[in-house]
């Protein structure tokens, strides 16, 4: 099979695995969080957003440098990359737990304190976890990482629902993250086949690191935004409206299965393609317009649903869930439009291209949230978003300049329409007839009929495989 095919076919069961994905965590998010309330799911999403950006930092690239390299078949790498991630964990994990007083004092939320120690404690698991994980997807074998990621999921509310309906609290979402770590570290290893060996070589990892801080200055700056909410939302308008700011994302999220899927393929297959700038352009092209409708259209369904079956589904806390929700699917939308602008740049080795982009973008949303957030409340978190689309423009004019110019005319129209349809309960019914409009055009249908019949194919072969 061709390096198309095989990414097609092993893709699709990763898109397949978020399709069930989005059940499990939307029916289970809804449980959990009718049970232990906003301020509880709030102690947890601040701290929980603070652990994923220090596990972000630690990571140093060293997943993306294994997947990359052409030298990586030499199971010395993986050694010392196991070798080297648990050293790192070991020491962030001491840090951080001394820095929690701190943290405490930044965010004004006391409970994050302990919540965070015991995530912290976690990461050695999770950061050993990326070996085996690189393993799988240097091979483009996502059918077995989805199943992996599919039972952590799974397995994550099976355990916090049961300790949320015992009066857990926010323990109840801290007791599920363990066990899917559990999960996640057991399907890893034991689909890899990788068995680690302590190993250490000082040459082989300043080599690894020369890429890896390279490709994680970018990601760290990027990451930052993560911690709008705990530290900004939190510190200014309490732990309710970090869970319900933090609930939306995680909606958001699941309904962009997609984009995430997409991005984790690119890595690996833009890297096959790095020397033929074309075929690049027209992969990029391509995956920004599967992303922007398979995207646009879930998050605009659930934008229109969403007002009327919040409060019923998850109680009365939750209503202001609708009025954020819109603000952050945007910022989303807008994010899967131009995922793979970064994919290609950084298989072209332009990390510090990406690093000015992440930036500009972060110092955008940041400086807005403070200025908002503490005068317009949650609704000021939403405007923040808007304010950090104006970094998408910077990011389209550097894609220009090494890599070069994508058609854009079709993909503009259906920003605009489904931009305007998220915003259908503050700008009428009638937004929607745009979605009718565009789809009447021409080269908008032979695009979605194309689409089709390559899902279809897809479909048939992984049946007959």
């Amino acid at each position: 099979m061709n390096l198309r095919g095989k990414v097609i076919h092993e893709g699709t069961y990763l898109i397949l695995r978020h399709v069930i994905g989005i059940t499990v965590n939307i029916g289970g998010i809804i449980l959990l969080t009718r049970i232990i309330g906003p301020q509880h799911y709030g102690f947890y999403a601040a701290a929980i957003g603070i652990f994923i950006y220090l596990f972000k930092v630690s990571l140093l690239g060293i997943n993306v440098y294994l997947i990359r390299t052409t030298e990586a078949e030499d199971q010395r790498y993986f050694h010392l990359a196991f070798t080297f991630l648990i050293i790192t964990a070991c020491i962030v994990t001491v840090l951080t737990i001394l820095a929690i007083p701190m943290i405490q004092a930044l965010i004004k939320i006391d409970e994050v304190g302990p919540v965070l120690t015991v995530l912290a404690f976690s990461l050695p698991v999770i950061l050993t976890n990326q070996v085996p994980l690189a393993v799988l997807e240097r091979s483009i074998q996502y059918k077995k990482v989805a199943f992996g990621e599919l039972g952590g999921q799974v397995g994550f509310y099976a355990a916090a629902i049961p300790a949320a309906i015992a009066g857990a609290g926010m323990w109840a979402p801290v007791t599920g993250w363990w066990i899917q770590q559990f999960i996640l570290s057991v399907m890893y290893y034991k689909n890899s086949r990788y068995r680690p060996r302590f190993y250490w070589n000082s040459e082989l990892i300043k080599k690894m690191l020369g890429y890896g801080v390279g490709y994680s200055s970018s990601v760290w700056i990027w990451h930052l935004r993560q911690l709008v909410n705990p530290v900004i939302v939190g510190r200014f308008i309490g732990a309710d409206a970090v869970g319900i700011v933090a609930v939306s994302v995680k909606i958001v999220e699941s309904l962009g299965f997609i984009k995430e899927s997409i991005w984790r393929i690119s890595i690996s297959a833009f890297a096959q393609v790095q020397n033929d700038i074309q075929r690049l352009k027209n992969a990029v092209s391509e995956g920004m317009h599967i992303q922007l409708i398979s995207v646009g259209v879930l998050l605009v369904i659930v934008a229109i649903v969403l007002p009327f079956v919040a409060e019923p589904l998850m109680g009365a806390q939750w209503k202001n869930i609708g009025l954020i929700f819109p603000f952050i699917a945007l910022g989303y939308l807008a994010g899967s439009l131009y995922s793979l602008h970064s994919s290609a740049l950084y298989v072209l080795h332009k990390n510090n291209v990406v690093s000015f982009y992440h930036f500009i973008h972060i110092l955008l949303f940041v400086t807005s949230a403070l200025f908002l957030v503490p005068r317009y409340g949650l609704i000021g978190y939403g405007y923040a978003e808007i304010c950090a689309l104006g970094s998408f423009a910077v990011q389209e004019l550097l894609f220009r300049k090494y890599i070069g110019k994508i058609q854009y005319s079709l993909i503009t129209l259906w920003s605009a329409v489904l931009i305007l349809s998220l915003f259908v309960h503050t700008l009428g019914w009638i937004v929607l007839s745009g979605l009718i409009i565009i789809v009447l055009v021409p080269s908008s249908r032979n695009m979605l009929r194309g689409y089709a019949t390559s899902a279809g194919t897809v479909l048939f072969q992984n049946k007959n495989s």
